[in-house]
């Protein structure tokens, strides 16, 4: 596995606003499909020190040639100290995006970075518009979904407008827009979002100003609106090898915030995208495809698993909780209470372990940082000592 090495230290955050605008930015050819997520579990080595998060994100994209999308609420020139040693590029992602205060969702073959709240609804809400098209009472004219479905690359430039976007994305897929004076005049940094279809592109630049649409009859337009507070997808599943009502109970008390009812043999699941992924992981485990390299035994409970080597230096602490969380795990911890007793979950902390336990892992965890924990299923609860 080849390792890309980057290193840019001692350069002066401070930038004049317009040091970096190209009207004329070059837009390169990137990684979509298979080769995009790959990408994502490739090991990263690079240390930036003082630099801002823009110029990092951008090197990084560069570098790896993938589609990595800053949100427009998310200041770019914060500066950024970070130093990998060998973690995944979605996990140094993840541990960007902490630094910025948000958080990572990939949805098609573009990384978004945006506000935790906000970005966390991105792919539910895109998963909600594609069921909506496939409901009859939409009423869709034959050719109507494929043509919505089929994939291009959106392409702008540094000072466009998002609501020139809008107009451009609607005008391909033949939609008439209502609304479109819902988004504000801005300027944006130019972008590449590589094989997108009608929703993901129309879902990743809204989603920005907290909006998203619903379809007209036919589909043959869309009125632009506000982001619900709760976004949710409904799905029936037959457990086996268990009983409806102790699999609705398993799954309840391992994915946090899952709602899981019982209907005849069947366990009917509301939740996000992400928890239905859960699922599904919990459900077929062999089965399960997922878009990231897992850890070793991410099916197994967390008595079960053994880490044969867990080996990093100076990495985020939360970069580790996002890695873990991809393995089924939920970490439950007040932030702010962290902080009133002096814990910071963006320290770096490092660790060298062989056929470690799950506890053993959460032991050196918690040690350089204060905590203490206890665990209940797969839910790992994180407090101050």
């Amino acid at each position: 596995m080849i390792t890309t090495a980057i290193a840019i230290c001692s350069l002066f955050a401070a930038e004049a606003s317009t040091a970096d605008v190209q009207l004329d930015r070059r837009h390169p050819s990137l990684k979509t499909g298979k080769e995009f997520h790959d990408e994502l579990g490739k090991p990263l080595t690079a240390t930036w020190q003082n630099v801002p998060a823009r110029r990092v994100l951008r090197r990084m994209a560069e570098s790896r040639r993938i589609s990595i999308l800053l949100d427009r609420r998310i200041d770019p020139t914060q500066p950024l100290a970070v130093d990998f040693s060998g973690q995944p590029l979605q996990s140094a992602l993840e541990s960007i995006a902490a630094k910025v205060d948000g958080q990572v969702s990939v949805l098609g073959n573009t990384v978004c970075i945006g506000p935790r709240t906000s970005i966390a609804k991105l792919r539910t809400l895109a998963a909600v518009r594609f069921d909506e098209l496939q409901q009859p009472a939409l009423k869709l004219p034959k050719g109507r979904f494929a043509e919505l479905g089929r994939r291009h690359t959106l392409r702008w430039n540094d000072l466009d407008r998002p609501s020139d976007l809008i107009e451009q994305i609607a005008k391909r897929y033949r939609l008439q827009i209502d609304g479109l004076e819902q988004i504000p005049h801005d300027l944006w940094a130019s972008a590449t979002l590589p094989s997108v279809n009608a929703v993901e592109a129309l879902s990743i630049v809204l989603i920005q100003f907290d909006l998203t649409f619903t379809w007209s009859e036919n589909a043959d337009g869309l009125q632009i609106v506000s982001v619900p507070r709760e976004v949710s997808i409904t799905r029936s599943y037959t457990p086996r090898g268990s009983t409806a009502t102790a699999t609705a109970k398993k799954w309840s008390a391992n994915i946090d915030g899952l709602q899981a009812k019982v209907d005849g043999r069947s366990v009917v699941v509301t939740g996000t995208v992400e928890q239905h992924e859960a699922v599904a992981a919990m459900l077929r485990p062999s089965r399960s495809r997922p878009r990231t390299r897992p850890v070793p035994g991410s099916v197994l409970p967390l008595e079960k698993r053994l880490y044969a080597k867990l080996k990093f230096e100076r990495v985020p602490a939360i970069a580790l909780i996002r890695r873990l969380e991809k393995t089924g795990i939920v970490f439950k911890y007040d932030e702010a209470k962290l902080k009133a007793a002096g814990i910071d979950i963006n320290t770096p902390i490092s660790m060298d372990l062989k056929n470690a336990t799950a506890d053993e892992v959460f032991a050196a965890f918690c040690k350089p940082l204060g905590l203490k924990y206890r665990t209940s299923g797969l839910t790992v609860t994180l407090l101050p000592k």
